[in-house]
């Protein structure tokens, strides 16, 4: 392999320990990674807030936690940036990843966010010297439809990229949204879309 794998989709499920070693035993070694809203067991501050909601507990969370902080097969990024070497070049790409995703209501799932969070939540995102972000939840309007929603996307995500202007956004979460698209960041939102792969 001469590049590196960038994954932003839920790794699993439902966070499970013997799962996530499997995981880490059979990804390459230069992979960069972050997880989702079905990778309970890796979200500190989870907790089954709505009754109504997905009720299942965390399974040995603090393994869980351990065991993908410290594996040195992959770069896993929790809402943080770290420089990565491009394999067999002097070039390094510096690289912001985030789990986090919309709180869409009452779903009791990890890493989710209050609508009112939403601009601090992308606020983390570098202005400056950022060449890939990685996120769970895509922009809005971009790669972002659902059948349980019309546009999944977060806006104050689209504000922070538009903001940062990487190189690269790699996004997950909303299943139906999958494809590429080459999008432009421009004053003119109307005319940011230059063409569409699906």
């Amino acid at each position: 392999m001469s590049g590196r794998t960038l994954h932003s989709k839920s790794l699993l499920l439902v966070g499970h320990l013997a799962l996530y070693n499997f995981y880490i035993r059979t990804s390459d070694r230069l992979t960069c990674s972050l997880v989702g809203n079905h990778d309970l067991s890796l979200d500190r501050n989870y907790d089954i807030k709505h009754p109504e909601g997905w009720t299942v507990p965390p399974e040995r969370a603090l393994e869980c936690r351990e065991l993908m902080s410290n594996t040195s097969t992959i770069t896993y990024l929790q809402h943080e940036s770290a420089t990565l070497r491009v394999p067999g070049t002097n070039t390094d790409i510096r690289v912001f990843g985030s789990p986090h995703s919309p709180d869409r209501g009452k779903q009791n799932w990890a890493f989710q966010y209050p609508p009112e969070r939403a601009r601090s939540q992308w606020d983390a995102i570098p202005t400056q010297a950022v060449d890939v972000v990685i996120t769970h939840t895509p922009l809005s309007g971009h790669r972002d439809a659902s059948e349980h929603w019309r546009e999944g996307g977060c806006p104050a995500l689209r504000a922070a990229l538009w903001r940062a202007r990487p190189l690269l956004h790699v996004c997950g979460h909303c299943h139906e949204g999958r494809g590429a698209e080459v999008v432009r960041c421009s004053d003119d939102v109307e005319s940011e879309v230059e063409s569409v792969r699906s």
